[in-house]
């Protein structure tokens, strides 16, 4: 899976993307920057995205952005969420503990943090008369952003 830093843009003073994109290249230079631009997207909300392969080139573009264009522009870098994990038919015994130790040993994936540090957030828990119930569950993984 190919990881994508995200920065998306907005006009503080109501212009349309194209000239959103327009002042962006007007006022920002990406090689002054060292910022390889994967993707530039006009979306329908009235924002642009844009897309690099590093988080601190997003974050270079961000202060630039901040610099350069603040009276005009705003930038919000996206947070990468966690997966989450629906687990259905878990019998009413298994406690939360016992799940993250099971899942850790049948999906052996690296970047799933194991251990006393481990954390396995339970957002949802619902049962039912047969004695089981659904999890949804968030891990806590190391995605090795850059």
């Amino acid at each position: 899976m190919e990881n994508k830093n995200k920065v998306l843009i907005r006009s503080i003073v109501n212009q349309i993307p194209e000239m959103i994109k327009k002042l962006l290249k007007s006022k920002v230079n990406p090689t002054e920057i060292k910022l390889e631009i994967t993707s530039l997207k006009l979306l329908t909300d009235g924002r642009v995205m844009i897309e690099a392969n590093s988080k601190n080139e997003i974050k270079a573009l961000g202060n630039k952005i901040e610099k350069t264009c603040g009276a005009e522009l705003e930038g919000n870098i996206q947070k990468r969420r966690n997966p989450r994990l629906v687990l259905l038919s878990i019998p009413e015994d298994i406690t939360l503990q016992n799940a993250e130790e099971t899942l850790a040993k049948q999906n052996p994936e690296p970047d799933i943090k194991r251990g006393h540090q481990s954390k396995m957030l339970l957002h949802y828990k619902a049962g039912n008369k047969n004695l089981v119930t659904e999890w949804i569950l968030e891990p806590e993984t190391n995605t090795g952003q850059n």
